[in-house]
This record gives C-alpha cells, sequence and structure tokens, in this order.
C-alpha cells in the first residue's frame, strides 16, 4: 500500500515538474505582448472630385468619399521581453476589425476582384536610450476570392524589426497605419488612421524590450621591445677540447674452475674402458643370479628322515 502511494506521488511530482519546466521554457517565446482597443481616426484617402463655386467662379475640388470616423480597433503587440545591444529584435503586432457591440468596423468602398490584395503599412514609434524613432512594417494579403463593396477590409498582422545601439529599456509604442488597396496591380491608398489625439496611456498599445549591454571582446596589449644599436663590445670565446678515456676490465664469469671429472655418471676419458665396466657389471649380475640358484637347491634338498635341509 505505501509502496503504491509512494509511487503514485512520485509520478505527480515527476509530471507537475515537467509542467513547470515546459511553463519555464515558454515563458520567454512568448516574451512581451500586450492587448487593448486603441481609438483611431481614420480618413479616406480616395479623393472625389466635386464642383463648387467660388467668389462667383465654378471650381473643382476633391473632398473625401467619406468623413473621418473613430474606430476602437482591438490591437496585440509581441516583442522579445530581452535583447543584446546590437542585436536584432522582431516586433510583430495585429489590428483587428472593431469586436464590441455597436462599434462600427472600417468598411470597403469599392469591390476588389479576385487576385487582388490588400496591403498594411503600419509605424512603431520607439522611445528610450536603447533607440528613438520611426520603425515601418508592411504587409501584403492577397484576395484569392476578392472582396465585395462595403464589407469588412481584412487587416494583415505586421512585422518590424529593430536594432537597438544601447543597453536600457526600449518602449514601442504601435502607431498609425494605412491601408491600401491593390486591385489589378496597382496601389490604391484607402485609408490612413492615427491613434486619437485625446486617448489616455491606457489606450495604447505598448512594448518594452530590455535591452543588456553586449560583451566587447578584451584589449591585448602587445608590447614590442626596439633594441638599440650602440658600440659592439668584442666577446671571448675559450674553446676547450676534452678527450674521453675508456679503460675495460675483463672479468673472469667462474671465479674457481673445478677440477676432475664432472660428477655427471658419464664414463670418464681416462681410467678404465666402458666395456669393461659393463663387463663387471654383467658377471657380478650373473654371478648373483647363479649363487641364489646353488642356495636355493640346497635349501629344498631332503635329508635322511624326508625333511628339507
Amino acid at each position: 500500500m505505501k509502496t503504491a502511494v509512494r509511487r503514485k506521488t512520485a509520478i505527480n511530482a515527476a509530471a507537475a515538474s515537467s509542467l513547470a519546466a515546459a511553463l519555464f521554457i515558454a515563458v520567454p517565446a512568448v516574451a512581451s505582448q500586450m492587448s487593448t482597443d486603441v481609438p483611431y481616426v481614420c480618413s479616406w484617402v480616395t479623393l472625389s472630385p466635386t464642383q463648387t463655386t467660388v467668389n462667383g467662379a465654378s471650381t473643382t475640388i476633391h473632398v473625401p468619399v467619406t468623413p473621418s470616423a473613430t474606430y476602437y480597433f482591438p490591437v496585440t503587440v509581441q516583442a522579445p521581453d530581452r535583447v543584446t545591444a546590437g542585436a536584432t529584435a522582431t516586433v510583430s503586432w495585429k489590428i483587428s476589425q472593431p469586436t464590441q457591440l455597436g462599434e462600427p468596423s472600417m468598411l470597403a468602398p469599392s469591390a476588389i476582384p479576385s487576385g487582388g490584395a490588400i496591403q498594411l503599412v503600419g509605424e512603431l514609434e520607439g522611445s528610450g536610450a536603447p533607440f528613438a524613432g520611426t520603425i515601418t512594417g508592411a504587409t501584403q494579403s492577397s484576395l484569392p476570392d476578392g472582396l465585395v463593396s462595403q464589407s469588412p477590409v481584412p487587416l494583415p498582422p505586421l512585422v518590424a524589426r529593430v536594432m537597438p545601439t544601447a543597453s536600457g529599456a526600449l518602449s514601442l509604442t504601435v502607431d498609425s497605419f494605412k491601408v491600401v488597396a491593390v486591385p489589378r496591380g496597382v496601389e490604391e491608398d484607402w485609408q490612413t488612421c492615427s491613434v486619437h489625439p485625446r486617448a489616455a496611456a491606457s489606450n495604447k498599445a505598448v512594448v518594452v524590450i530590455n535591452v543588456q549591454a553586449s560583451h566587447s571582446p578584451r584589449t591585448t596589449a602587445t608590447v614590442t621591445a626596439t633594441a638599440t644599436a650602440g658600440t659592439p663590445v668584442p666577446t671571448q670565446t675559450v674553446t676547450s677540447t676534452i678527450t674521453a678515456s675508456t679503460t675495460t676490465t675483463a672479468t673472469a664469469q667462474v671465479t674457481k674452475t673445478p677440477k676432475g671429472a664432472p660428477q655427471t655418471g658419464e664414463a670418464m676419458v681416462e681410467g678404465p674402458s666402458a666395456g669393461a665396466l659393463f663387463g663387471g657389471g654383467a658377471f657380478l649380475t650373473l654371478l648373483s643370479v647363479v649363487m641364489g640358484v646353488v642356495w636355493r637347491r640346497r635349501m629344498i634338498k631332503p635329508t635322511g628322515d624326508g625333511t628339507p635341509d
């Protein structure tokens, strides 16, 4: 029972650790992100010629097709949480059509045939020590089925890149954008939109990037010694010849030489021959056999009473 409980606890702990590790890894990927509804004032760029009278004379003037309008576009901006000075940071943001009930949408003033496109050009305003200025991003989205007049205009996401030059906090604010129609390969500016001048700070899409200082390589100092030419000093050279003398002393390996024949059991060169030794040995053997036979016969010879002697 205890083993099963411990095993279950270990499995839960391992799962919790894996989830924490996954979240830890995923947090840097999400980076800094902000979503808010930003009020924009948009005006049509496409102008319509209109006849009017100025000082009693007929004059043609161009007026916007529709008057300016205010839209509350939901804006989401995302950027890396931290970068190194001198490195490139990619910032992406998405401007969507209003989703709140009763809020008007940006409608197309005219139709776009199939194969046309909508282009969005947006700006980011940078502030801070790492970078100060305007960053522009542009994206074009194709319309395979075209776009019907007076239908909501699709707004593609935007991407821009910035390279901070110093460490510190870099603040990027989503600023104005322009909608461009590309009905037949020719660009036609439709609307330009700017953040409402009275928009509160909480109604602006801002993202902050922490820029860290880059580590510059160490500088290695090289010291070169230069000799100054002067009066040469004579140098006395002494040459000595050494002759090595070698004396070789022969030492006998055997300090005491034995005399006489070695005790190997072999016949000596001097003295009786080997034949004499073998013959004498054979004679003694034969003699012992004969004496044994005689002795045996005497032992079994019967006496007068019939018993052996």
